[in-house]
């Protein structure tokens, strides 16, 4: 019973002729029309650019991390100039601190 259940996840029965499917962005396309179709992929080529995009991004972020590290290893920097370049680079909260408050106290 439950290797029938997956196989018909896996391989779900056809829709009937004209039926509605989801594109990658949950919304309703027709099969039978192939302006949705051109539509669809372009929305994934743009989708695939978008995702390349932000891995440069990251790629990027993560060699000024490594950057700041090993300037900060062989005494090049302070650490307070590595906090504050990480803070420069907009690094999450939890790799620089709370920022100070310089006028507190």
């Amino acid at each position: 019973m439950r290797n029938q259940e997956l196989q018909e996840k896996e391989n779900p029965a056809p829709g009937p002729r004209g039926a509605f499917e989801n594109d990658l962005l949950g919304s309703p396309v027709n099969s039978e029309n192939s302006e949705n179709r051109v539509l669809t992929q372009d929305c994934l080529s743009y989708l695939l650019a978008e995702c390349r995009g932000a891995v440069l991004r990251l790629r990027i972020q993560t060699n000024e991390v490594v950057t700041i590290g090993l300037a900060l290893k062989a005494g090049l920097i302070s650490a307070d100039a590595a906090v504050e370049a990480l803070r420069d680079m907009g690094a999450p909260f939890f790799l620089c601190g709370q920022p100070s408050d310089e006028g507190a106290e």
